[in-house]
């Protein structure tokens, strides 16, 4: 297998869960860390999210937010290298999300949390 798409096939793993194109790779040994950095790789990214809306986690509450971001950091990978610029989409992807999206200005609100 070249070096890309292995590279390809354990990134989807980590941060999509797919285990088709790493499977024929990685041997049973591997899983457990792989696990742990998959793990790892959402836990940090959901903090990144949290601490850049404290007032939105008070707004709607922070179990909501947590759920949403755990959501967001699945459905939208890094695409820089910098944590602190991650999560600029998130107001837009909270304000949709079915447990918040009764409250109309959720979404200004938590982008006026993200420029503090």
């Amino acid at each position: 297998m070249p070096l890309a798409e292995l590279q390809q096939a354990i990134r989807d793993l980590v941060v999509d869960g797919r285990r088709d194109a790493a499977e024929a790779f990685v041997e049973a040994r591997w899983h457990r860390r792989l696990t742990q950095h998959q793990h790892n790789y959402e836990a940090s990214l959901v903090s990144a999210v949290m601490q850049r809306f404290p007032a939105t986690q008070w707004l709607v509450g922070s179990d909501s937010v947590y759920d949403a971001a755990r959501a967001f950091v699945h459905a939208s990978p890094p695409a820089a290298p910098c944590i602190a610029e991650y999560a600029a989409a998130f107001p837009a992807f909270l304000s949709v999300w079915p447990a918040v999206a009764h409250v109309p200005f959720l979404q200004r609100f938590a982008e006026l949390d993200w420029h503090l």
